[in-house]
């Protein structure tokens, strides 16, 4: 649950999730955020920045989607997070990115949930995202959040399926 600073703490307290606020105009934060952005751009198969500019990429990120980023209390990004509650018309937010440089300290989950609650907040239906077929830690990582395959579309560039993901959250458990 999200707390008055706009946070959500997660399990490990020396971390916490925020929410990027970029009528803040805040230029130390938003300079970490794309620097962590760069770093782990190449974690994902084939990096992002082999399949379009990825600068543009990310300033489309910072200008209309909502960011949200786990940071110790030293100030060091760990994770981030970045979705689009898209406008009227549309029921599910998309997940376009989310990547920890932390694996097994229950960031990407603290990640997922703190966009389930934003979103929800949203007044929407729920969450739609796809991830690559052999990308099983992403896949799990969805499943345990209660995420469920519905389809799959061939990559016209390697032939590898894309796993298509939705959560609903009137099917999740109370």
């Amino acid at each position: 649950m999200m707390n008055e600073n706009n946070t959500f703490p997660l399990d490990q307290a020396h971390y916490r999730i925020s929410v990027y606020d970029r009528e803040e105009h805040d230029v130390g934060i938003a300079g970490k955020l794309k620097e962590y952005f760069f770093k782990t751009e190449r974690l994902f198969v084939p990096p992002i920045s082999q399949r379009t500019d990825f600068a543009k990429y990310l300033d489309k990120l910072f200008s209309e989607s909502s960011i949200l980023y786990a940071q110790t209390d030293d100030g060091s990004i760990v994770g981030v997070a970045s979705f689009y509650c898209t406008p009227s018309g549309y029921e599910y937010a998309f997940l376009t990115y989310i990547a920890s440089s932390k694996a097994k300290l229950g960031i990407g989950s603290g990640l997922v949930q703190a966009m389930i609650e934003i979103v929800r907040d949203n007044r929407m239906v729920g969450i739609e995202t796809q991830t690559w077929e052999s990308n099983v830690s992403s896949r799990r990582l969805f499943q345990k959040a209660g995420f469920k395959e519905y389809g799959k579309v061939r990559n016209r560039d390697n032939g590898e399926f894309s796993i298509l993901l939705r959560l609903r959250f009137d099917e999740l458990q109370a």
